[in-house]
């Protein structure tokens, strides 16, 4: 072939890249909303890429830049998105119209092949409301109650652990100073374990046994953001369907056999009527994976009163009762379902219990109130138990303002179904969003817009008291995301974080050392709420240390 002809080859190549690099840079300008103008490729993610900004400071800079408008757009890459910078607007499309935003802007889709491809997060549509209502019964309070024992030996073998090391500290020469300790690192295997009781009733006991060893170390390479999960994404963010043609996989195959391998022993003993191997008698009668086998055969049972049950059916758009409702479940099915349980609430409730940690050590007097209260709310003075939770309301309170100031996931995304008209403003003109757009709801930016949370970076669990609650701006407050696509787990997630925190309260004083931050800085460069240096703080026994039992 001549050179001319390869010429000619090369500029129709960079052609036709340039059209798909450029395709949808005009999305904005044809619906007239304000927008930041991309680069090839990047979108304007390149604050996130090359490490200058974490997703939530970047999403809060787009959130100040359009909220005048109330909306405004952006790319994630090649794909534009819409971000909403207004609660009402929130409101609208996740409440009133939900039906048109009822979808998750998952990265895998239902379509693929691997596991995560049949979870929750990748279904849409009935299949998703179907899945929806088989999954809410194993979040009930009734089964949370039941859980409660499971989380609590956890916590109580952590106490006991770190007890430990305290006395080693002080007999090394460290008594004049607490025993420091950081706390990703910390909760990481408490509630590893406890979600694992809680997932799959393994290590029920808090044995931590070679069991939930693997299991842990299986969940840790499953959860990892980094290297395949960071490879699909970037793939599915440049060419949405790119991942699924080139079949690859979020988690590794062999990964997904070992999950299989578990859900196939628990049918297996399900049908025979004996426990799963390393499945304690509590986690044989509450964990998810046991309650999604018995829901598959129709002997789930419903521990919650009918009051408990009505008020969740509206969010199935009242076709059915929810405890009425099971999905046609596969081995596969169960298994997706579990195993994002297990990595959902282990990522959402290290984090939250990481940051809560840390205010409670610089905000010494918060952290004695809710101490007090934990002691007061036990029963027996002893027995921590689902109706002592309940009565910790200062400590839910200070649980808010930490998921305030520092939410899991700092931006929830949300895809559009259905053609639906936006009705203009003073501040912009109306658009019409139609199936396959996706909205942006930037969480850590609303919970530090001083206009809905005045002086946001004062930590000020008050905000969140009864006396305050006809203060509040409706959907202005978004931990765990908005109308039906608002995470399951999200009650499982407060109780294992109150279990925990209570027994800690309970036996330690958390101190701030010189290891503390203050102020804590987000790594650069990552989508999750974490920090480079490290969340330090100092343990110090307590001298009347409460010993709770469960």
């Amino acid at each position: 072939m001549a050179w001319t002809e390869l010429l000619w080859v090369a500029a129709a190549l960079l052609a036709l890249l340039y059209l798909f690099v450029t395709s949808n840079n005009k999305f904005f300008v044809e619906k007239r909303l304000p927008y930041r103008r991309p680069i090839p490729l990047l979108g304007n993610m390149g604050p996130l890429v090359f490490k200058k900004k974490n997703l939530a400071l970047l999403s809060q800079e787009f959130y100040h830049q359009f909220k005048s408008f109330g909306m405004g757009g952006i790319f994630h890459f090649r794909k534009p998105v819409l971000v909403i910078c207004e609660p009402e607007v929130v409101r609208q499309l996740c409440i009133r119209e939900h039906e048109n935003f009822v979808d998750d802007n998952a990265v895998a889709t239902e379509d693929g092949d691997g596991l995560f491809h049949k979870s929750i997060l990748a279904h849409s549509g009935a299949r998703w409301r179907d899945l929806r209502a088989t999954l809410s019964p194993a979040f009930s309070s009734g089964r949370l109650a039941a859980m409660v024992p499971l989380v609590g030996k956890c916590a109580q073998r952590l106490v006991l652990q770190l007890g430990e090391a305290c006395v080693n500290h002080v007999a090394g020469g460290g008594a004049d100073e607490p025993l420091a300790v950081e706390l990703r690192e910390v909760m990481a295997r408490a509630v590893g374990e406890a979600t694992a009781a809680a997932a799959f009733g393994v290590g029920g006991s808090g044995s931590g046994g070679a069991g939930v060893q693997e299991l842990l170390a299986a969940g840790a390479e499953a959860a990892d953001p980094r290297g395949r999960r960071a490879l699909y994404t970037l793939a599915h963010a440049l060419a949405p369907g790119l991942a699924e043609v080139l079949d690859m996989q979020i988690v590794r195959p062999e990964t997904q056999e070992y999950f299989r391998s578990l859900v196939h022993a628990a049918v297996r003993a399900h049908e025979v009527g004996t426990p799963a191997a390393g499945a304690g008698a509590e986690a044989e009668r509450a964990d998810a994976l046991h309650l999604l086998v018995a829901g598959r055969q129709g002997n789930l049972r419903s521990l919650d009163t009918d009051e408990e049950l009505a008020a969740r059916a509206p969010l199935h758009s009242g076709a059915h009762k929810a405890q009425n409702i099971v999905a046609q479940l596969s081995d596969d099915d169960i298994t997706a379902q579990v195993l994002l349980f297990f990595l959902s609430g282990f990522e959402t409730t290290c984090t939250l219990l990481s940051f809560l940690g840390y205010v409670l050590a610089v905000h010494p007097h918060v952290q004695e109130r809710a101490r007090r209260e934990v002691e007061e709310a036990l029963e027996d003075g002893h027995t921590l138990t689902y109706e002592a939770l309940k009565k910790m309301k200062y400590l839910d309170m200070v649980i808010s303002e930490t998921l305030r100031m520092y939410p899991p996931t700092p931006v929830a995304a949300r895809k559009c179904t259905h053609t639906f008209a936006v009705l203009g403003t003073k501040k912009r003109s109306g658009f019409v969003v139609r199936p396959g757009d996706t909205l942006w709801l930037p969480i850590y930016a609303l919970h530090n817009d001083p206009e809905l949370f005045p002086d946001p970076d004062k930590f000020d669990p008050e905000r969140f008291s009864q006396a305050n609650e006809p203060h509040a701006v409706p959907f202005s407050y978004l931990p765990f995301g908005a109308g039906p696509r608002s995470c399951i787990g999200m009650q499982f997630a407060m109780m294992e974080v109150k279990v925990i925190t209570a027994y800690l309260l309970s036996r330690f004083h958390i101190k701030a050392i010189d290891k503390t931050p203050v102020p804590l800085k987000l790594t650069k460069g990552s989508c999750q709420m974490t920090t480079d240096e490290g969340f330090w703080v100092g343990l110090e026994p307590r001298t009347a240390a409460r010993h709770i039992q469960v």
